[in-house]
């Protein structure tokens, strides 16, 4: 099986702009499943390529710290 790309190169995923809905769902102490379920209702900022959603680390570290003004989706 072969390696995760950030596993051979720990610089790679660390200039990465984003990051997977897990590894958001890990740093913010949640599990995946209430991540997706947040990401769904705009509660965490995310973008979708195909299936994957991504989530901007610049955009949550600025929620994180209090300085994104995220307007909660209600739909």
């Amino acid at each position: 099986m072969p390696k995760l790309l950030y596993q051979e190169d720990p610089k790679m995923w660390e200039d990465s702009l984003t990051m997977s809905l897990s590894q958001a769902a890990r740093l913010l102490g949640i599990s995946p499943n209430n991540a997706l379920n947040a990401a769904k209702k705009g509660q965490i900022p995310y973008i979708r390529i195909g299936r994957l959603y991504r989530v901007p680390k610049a955009r949550l570290m600025r929620m994180i710290n209090g300085d994104d003004n995220m307007k909660q989706v209600t739909e």
